[in-house]
C-alpha cells in the first residue's frame, strides 16, 4: 500500500521544523515501512520552503514552497485582507498541494491520503484519490474554543474545510473533544468517525526504574504563547517558598521571555532545540507541565507518560481523556495560579507518589500506543476505506 500524509510540520532531518502533528506522522511512517508499506510525505507550504524532496529512512519527503503573487496582492489591500485573505490562502495553497499530488501519483499510485486539519478543499471536489482526515486542532476551532474574535474570513475558511470534512472517507481523531468540537462548529454528525490516541515507540521496561535524586525535576516544552499556560507556571514558580525551591528544578524548551526566573539557579530555560535534546532531558525529570488553556491531545503527555513521568496538567478539552486526576497526575485549573502551585508543591512533599503517578501512566498509555496494535487499527480502517472506494 503506498500511503501519503499531508502534513505542514513534519520534522526535517536537522530536527527543526517538526510539531506534535509532524511528530505523529513521522512516527506512524516509520513503522509502517518496517511493514513494507510505502509512505510519501508532502510538507511545508511556506515562503521560506524550498520545493524538494529528501528521504526520511525508507520515507520520501517533499518539501513545497508556495508562494503567490495574488495573495501578496490581497495583502497589501485592509479590506479584502481582513475578509478573505485566509480563504484565498487556503484555495490556492490547496491547488497547489493539490497539483504535487498528482504529481507524486503518476510517479507512484498513491492508495490513500491521510490530511490534518483543514485539508485540501480541491481533493474534495475531484476526489481523484480516496482521503481520510485526522484531526490535530485547527486555529478556527481553538480561538473559538478561547473565545478569541472569529472574522468573516475565519467563518469563510471554515466553510471550506467543513465541506472537505463532510467528504472525507473517514474522521480520525485522538480525541473525543476535538471530534465534538469540530462536528458543533460544522453543525454536522460524521458517520464514519473514530477515536484513536496517538502511538509512541518508547516503550522499554527499563523507564520504569525512574528515580528521584535530592530534587524533583520538573519539564515543560511548549511554544511562547499564552494559550500554553508559561505565565502561569512562572506566577506559580514565584509562589514557592524557600524549601520548596530548594527541593525542585526546572526545566523549560521555548520559554523566550526574559524574567525574574533567570535569576534563580534552579531554573533551566532553553530555546526550543532538536528534538532528540529535548527527549533527552524530559527522560531526566520527574514531573511533566502541561498547563495549556486548550490542547486536543498533547504529545508532550504521551511522552512523559512513555517515559513513566507524573503530569501536572490542564483539566481542559481533550487533556482529561489522557490524564487521570490522581492516578496518572494531577489535574488543574490552568488560569488558577494558586490550585497551579499546589499541584507542584503536592509534587515536591509527596516523591514516592511521583514514582507511582509515573507508573501508572506508563501502564496506561502502553495499553493505548503500543505502536504495532496503534497502526494496525489505521491500517484496516485505509484499507476499508480503498476497498469501499473501488467498488464506488
Amino acid at each position: 500500500m503506498h500511503i501519503l500524509f499531508v502534513e505542514k510540520h513534519y520534522p526535517l532531518l536537522d530536527g527543526s521544523h517538526g510539531g506534535g502533528a509532524g511528530t505523529y506522522v513521522r512516527i506512524v511512517a516509520q513503522e509502517l515501512t518496517k511493514q513494507g508499506h510505502k509512505v510519501s510525505v508532502i510538507t511545508g507550504f511556506e515562503t521560506y520552503f524550498e520545493d524538494g524532496f529528501f528521504k526520511d529512512q525508507d520515507i520520501d519527503v517533499y518539501t513545497q514552497n508556495i508562494n503567490s503573487k495574488v495573495l501578496w496582492y490581497i495583502s497589501k489591500i485592509p479590506l479584502i485582507n481582513s475578509l478573505i485573505f485566509r480563504s484565498a490562502e487556503y484555495l490556492i495553497k490547496g491547488y497547489k498541494k493539490f497539483c504535487l499530488i498528482r504529481r507524486v501519483n503518476k510517479k507512484f499510485k498513491i492508495d490513500i491520503i491521510e490530511y490534518s486539519s483543514n485539508g485540501d478543499f480541491w481533493q474534495s471536489i475531484f476526489k481523484s484519490i480516496p482521503y481520510v482526515v485526522h484531526f490535530h486542532g485547527s486555529k478556527y476551532t481553538i480561538d473559538r474554543f478561547l473565545k478569541r474574535e472569529i472574522t468573516f474570513g475565519d467563518r469563510l475558511m471554515n466553510y471550506f474545510s467543513g465541506y472537505f470534512y463532510k467528504n472525507a472517507s473517514f474522521i480520525i481523531s485522538p480525541s473525543q473533544w476535538m471530534l465534538t468540537e469540530v462536528e458543533k462548529e460544522n453543525n454536522f454528525q460524521y458517520q464514519n468517525k473514530l477515536v484513536i490516541k496517538y502511538p509512541t515507540s518508547y516503550f522499554n521496561s527499563e523507564i520504569l526504574k525512574n528515580k528521584i535524586n535530592k530534587k524533583v525535576r520538573f519539564f515543560m516544552a511548549a511554544r511562547d504563547d499564552a494559550a500554553k499556560g508559561w505565565n502561569q507556571i512562572i506566577a506559580s514558580i514565584n509562589n514557592l517558598s524557600e524549601y520548596h525551591l530548594k527541593k525542585s528544578e526546572f526545566i523549560f524548551f521555548g520559554l523566550n521571555k526574559i524574567t525574574e526566573l533567570t535569576k534563580k539557579t534552579n531554573i533551566k530555560i532553553h530555546k526550543f532545540s532538536k528534538r532528540s535534546v529535548v527527549i533527552e532531558e524530559l527522560k531526566k525529570s520527574n514531573v511533566a507541565l502541561v498547563p495549556s488553556w486548550v490542547d486536543n491531545s498533547p504529545n508532550t503527555v504521551y511522552e512523559a507518560m512513555t517515559f513513566s513521568k507524573a503530569v501536572i496538567a490542564s483539566n481542559r478539552s481533550g487533556i482529561p481523556e489522557l490524564v487521570m486526576n490522581n492516578k496518572t497526575g494531577i489535574l488543574v485549573d490552568p488560569m488558577n495560579v494558586a490550585e497551579l502551585t499546589k499541584a507542584i508543591e503536592f509534587m515536591i512533599d509527596n516523591p514516592m507518589k511521583v514514582i507511582e503517578f509515573g507508573k501508572e501512566g506508563y501502564s496506561f498509555i502502553r495499553k493505548k500506543s503500543e505502536i504495532k496494535e496503534n497502526v494496525q487499527k489505521r491500517l484496516r480502517i485505509w484499507e476499508d476505506n480503498i476497498s469501499f472506494s473501488n467498488q464506488v
